[in-house]
């Protein structure tokens, strides 16, 4: 119900752009035409058209089922964990020191790509990396986080506390911003060099998000409650139930560890 005007407005967009049931009623719409135009449909227009049924249902108090939950934007397999030996597989084969620390911060804190370009030296103390703004390519200007639950503590893992201090130290000059990263697109640079590494491999199409998976997906398996886990994701425990949490081949050892106990 409060977002961003410029969310507002790609949200009006893509859903005054989504014309292909311009003829019909909210209570016409069927899951099986859902299923069918997503295969050919845009995937923002798919997912701005759930929001907009979801308003109906939660807000509205619409009577209907949300046919546009069958349209899922990504499958599950196409989001990776990765392991260690993915990991390291890749920080083998990045070319720019920027960035292999981007990917080194992004698995061992989770953070969203704008949080990461948001990140400036005061926010790195010896022990703590804190959350509490991000960085908008879009507006060129450092913005409030996501929400609420987004300005948090993390603590440094002890192997990015040393590539830090090296980066650091190897920064001839700081940026007026104080910015880690002086590139605004860190993001897209990140994504770009994972493409070049990953294709043809068994991790072709990993994405920058696809840390933020693996970090949560990590905590969950090592025991780590999941209050904590939303606390350390900057996000709801709904979200990261519904959303984060994977099974990979840990998964399966760990399932076996268990039945064993029984």
């Amino acid at each position: 119900l409060e977002v961003r005007e410029s969310t507002f407005f790609t949200i009006k967009s893509n859903i005054d752009n989504a014309d292909w049931f311009d003829d019909k009623t909210v209570y016409q719409v069927s899951k099986l035409e859902i299923l069918k135009r997503n295969k050919t449909e845009s995937k923002s227009h798919i997912k701005y058209m759930r929001m907009f049924y979801n308003f109906l249902i939660n807000e509205l108090d619409f009577k209907i089922s949300n046919p546009f939950k069958t349209g899922k934007i990504k499958k599950e397999s196409e989001t990776f964990v990765l392991s260690k030996t993915d990991y390291e597989f890749l920080l083998d084969r990045i070319k720019f020191d920027d960035v292999k620390l981007g990917v080194i911060i992004l698995y061992h804190t989770g953070l969203r790509i704008s949080e990461l370009s948001g990140l400036t030296w005061d926010c790195i103390t010896d022990n703590n990396i804190i959350i509490n703004k991000q960085f908008s390519n879009k507006y060129g200007e450092f913005r409030e986080p996501k929400s609420e639950n987004s300005v948090r503590t993390i603590p440094i893992h002890s192997n990015l506390r040393i590539y830090i201090k090296k980066w650091k130290k190897s920064q001839t000059t700081i940026d007026i911003s104080n910015r880690i990263f002086n590139k605004k697109a860190m993001g897209q640079k990140i994504a770009i060099e994972l493409k070049r590494i990953t294709e043809g491999t068994h991790l072709e199409g990993l994405t920058p998000h696809d840390f933020r998976h693996t970090f949560i997906t990590n905590l969950v398996q090592n025991k780590t409650d999941i209050i904590t886990v939303a606390y350390l994701a900057g996000d709801r425990v709904e979200t990261i139930i519904n959303n984060y949490v994977h099974t990979n081949k840990k998964t399966m050892d760990l399932s076996k560890q268990a039945v064993e106990m029984i």
